[in-house]
Order: C-alpha cells, then sequence, then structure tokens
C-alpha cells in the first residue's frame, strides 16, 4: 500500500493533449482499383487526449512515434467508383507501442478525403508556329509524333483543351528543326496543368520544311469530243486561271503550267461544270501556297451554233504564188464577181463579223493545166470556224500562161 502511495506521489497519472499526424497507408489499394486522391499532397492530423504517468508522459512528448495515427486506404475498394469526387470520411487508427498510454479521445475521430478515378489515355498534339519564314518563303505542315499519352486525375483529364508545342521560324528559308520542343497541357479555361498531370513524353522533335514559293501559275482546261450537231463550244472557263505553288526549287522549276483532265463534251446541248483538284496534277513534295485553293471549277460554255454566209469579192483573195517566174497570171470571171464564205459560231460572235474581219489566200504554187477545184484557206477570228470547205475552179491554158478563177456554186 505505501509502495503505491510513494508510486503515486513520484510518478502520477497526467493527462494531457498532443497532435499527432496522420499518415495514409497502403496507398497501393488505390492503384489497384485505378483510383487516386483528389489532393494527394493534403497533410492530416489529429489531437489526442492522452493518460499515462508522468514518466510515460515525457516520451510521449519526445517521441511522437510512440503513439501512431493511421488512416487505411485499402478500405477504398471497387464499390467506391460510383462515390467518385464524394467527401469520404475514412475513421483514424491508432497504435500504440506499449500499453502504458490511454487515449481518452481524438478529435477528429476521422479524415475527410476525396476520390476520382486515375486513368491513362492518347491525346493529340498540336504544333504552333510562330514568326513568319522569309518573304518569298512559306512553311509546310509541321512533322511529328502527334500523340502523347496522358495520365492522372479523370476529372483532370477531361478538362483538357489542347497539347501543344511551339516552334519558332521567323525568317527561316530552310527546314526549321527543334529537338526539345516543349509540350504543354491547357484546360478550358486557358490555364497551364501540365504540372498536375503525367505524360509520357514532356519533349517531342518537330521538323518544319520551308520552301521557296512560285507565283502565277496558269490552269489550263481542256475539253474532248463534239457537241450534238448544231451547238457550239463557245468557251471553257476555269477557276481560278492561276495558282501559287510551294515546294523544293527543282521541282518548281518544272511547273510552267497545269493542265487539267480533259472534260468530255460529246453530244452536249447545254452548259457542263466538273469540279477538279489541283492535288491530282501536282507531285507529292509540291503544295499550294496559304490561301489559295485545291478546288478547279471548270465550266465548258455550249451554245446555239449560228450559220451566216459572207460575201467576199473574188479580187479579195490572196494569190500565194512560188518565186518561179512560170506562175499563170490569174484573172477572176466574172470580174466582179464573189465567194460566199460559210461561217458558224455563237450567235453574237457570229453576228459581228464583217468583211474586213476576214482574209482568204488561194494557193497557185501547184497548178496544173487545165481545170481543177482548189480549196480557199479561210483566216477567221478566233471562235468563228468554217462550215464547210470553199472551193473554187481554176482553170489554166495549154499554155500555162494564164488561169481563170470563178466560184462554184455549193448545194450544202
Amino acid at each position: 500500500m505505501l509502495w503505491f502511495v510513494v508510486l503515486g506521489i513520484e510518478d502520477p497519472i497526467q493527462k494531457r493533449t498532443i497532435t499527432s499526424d496522420v499518415d495514409l497507408i497502403n496507398t497501393e489499394a488505390l492503384e489497384t482499383n485505378s483510383f487516386m486522391l483528389k489532393e494527394p499532397d493534403k497533410k492530416y492530423s489529429v489531437k489526442l487526449n492522452v493518460q499515462a504517468r508522468r514518466s510515460a508522459m515525457n516520451n510521449v512528448s519526445n517521441n511522437t512515434e510512440v503513439i501512431t495515427a493511421t488512416v487505411d486506404l485499402s478500405r477504398i475498394d471497387e464499390s467506391y467508383n460510383n462515390r467518385l469526387g464524394d467527401i469520404l470520411p475514412l475513421p483514424i487508427d491508432l497504435d500504440y507501442q506499449t500499453s502504458v498510454y490511454t487515449v481518452l479521445s481524438k478529435e477528429p475521430e476521422s479524415v475527410t478525403l476525396s476520390i476520382d478515378k486515375y486513368v491513362t489515355e492518347s491525346r493529340y498534339i498540336t504544333v504552333m508556329t510562330w514568326g513568319t519564314p522569309a518573304e518569298g518563303y512559306e512553311a509546310m505542315l509541321p512533322q511529328y509524333d502527334d500523340t502523347v499519352m496522358i495520365s492522372g486525375s479523370k476529372e483532370l483529364v477531361d478538362t483538357i483543351d489542347y497539347i501543344v508545342a511551339e516552334v519558332p521560324i521567323t525568317n527561316a528559308t530552310d527546314t526549321v528543326s527543334e529537338q526539345n520542343a516543349a509540350l504543354r497541357v491547357v484546360d478550358v479555361d486557358n490555364t497551364d496543368i501540365t504540372n498536375q498531370l503525367t505524360l509520357s513524353a514532356s519533349e517531342i522533335t518537330v521538323t518544319v520544311v520551308v520552301h521557296p514559293i512560285k507565283e502565277g501559275i496558269p490552269i489550263k482546261p481542256t475539253y474532248v469530243g463534239d457537241p450534238t450537231d448544231g451547238y457550239y463550244i463557245s468557251d471553257v472557263e476555269v477557276s481560278p486561271t492561276h495558282v501559287n505553288l510551294v515546294g523544293p526549287v527543282d521541282e518548281l522549276s518544272r511547273i510552267s503550267e497545269i493542265v487539267l483532265s480533259a472534260v468530255n463534251v460529246d453530244d452536249l446541248t447545254a452548259d457542263k461544270t466538273i469540279n477538279m483538284s489541283l492535288w491530282d496534277y501536282l507531285p507529292n513534295n509540291v503544295g499550294l501556297k496559304s490561301g489559295d485553293v485545291a478546288n478547279v471549277i471548270v465550266t465548258v460554255r455550249v451554245v446555239i451554233e449560228t450559220v451566216r454566209h459572207v460575201q467576199m469579192p473574188l479580187t479579195n483573195i490572196a494569190v500565194i504564188r512560188s518565186a518561179l517566174d512560170d506562175n499563170p497570171i490569174i484573172s477572176y470571171s466574172p470580174i466582179d464577181g464573189f465567194v460566199l464564205i460559210p461561217l458558224s459560231g455563237p450567235e453574237e460572235l457570229i453576228n459581228s463579223v464583217s468583211l474586213k474581219d476576214l482574209t482568204a489566200e488561194l494557193d497557185a504554187t501547184n497548178l496544173e493545166r487545165g481545170s481543177q477545184r482548189v480549196e480557199l484557206h479561210v483566216n477567221m477570228p478566233k471562235g468563228v470556224s468554217l462550215l464547210y470547205p470553199v472551193e473554187l475552179n481554176v482553170v489554166v491554158d495549154a499554155d500555162g500562161n494564164e488561169a481563170i478563177v470563178t466560184p462554184i456554186l455549193t448545194t450544202h
């Protein structure tokens, strides 16, 4: 009895409130179920009301490991998939090194935390070039591995707007290669969240090819076939008429024009429009200057054919002679005679043609003695054609000294 009294006097029972850090244990259990803490760096603590002999209480003050406080994360299993983002209370467990301590109370009894799904997704990378190449040059599309694996909170990953790497190309005249282009992850609020996520690569290699520009390359439309009888191809239009190309110097030097595939106009009675792509006519390493379009519109204009006969005096016909002196003397019969020039083409154009727009030539270089038919060569405005050949009757006398030219009445 006396011993107990002395013990109570020399080593009395004391109460004390201490603060202890709370450790989160079995974090690997979260990974097993693809969970993660929304605030992984958050610190937790608990206030303990402890009772013990004074000698033991000194140990509590000097050694915080005498009583340890933990939260077991293995309590969070797959059943928590429907509680993502919720506030979860998990009890604080206490561990004593000896039994000489009694914890009368703890505050709080549990910690509150929140979990999210840990996801890994493949996302596309955007490369942005800043600055402009030297005048007369243009940058091609950047070349790079365009995906990266992103890991982190599903809630955070879902906010990603874009992943970008930037490459300067100011005044470039040749290929730009950036070996260590840093990746930045930007959310929908235009906030950089790169440091809150794990990326499979923090940098990528980007190559930007820079080529010279060749401007004003003409685009040539063509057609094949014939429209229905009585109709006429009045024009073949193309839009745009020219294009600006970008590519290696040696490739550009070989391109003077772009000739499009022929449009089939067989049996047409109305205009025909076709869309074509310039990409079908360019080498693989040649592209369009920024702002130019690849789509080309070809329109074949078809009009009803108009026929008109223009009277040309025989004396208007030029005679083609050889340099020899034995050419016959040409005379016309009648002297005031004329030949009909049958013209065909679009109505508006045909009606505008006058005699001064036409020239005709008679080839007298190979005339033979006697009567013969000689085809007249007629020069006409563009878009006008001869409906049928025009022939003249030429009679050379037996001596070959004189030739009389008379018109031939046709039955066309």
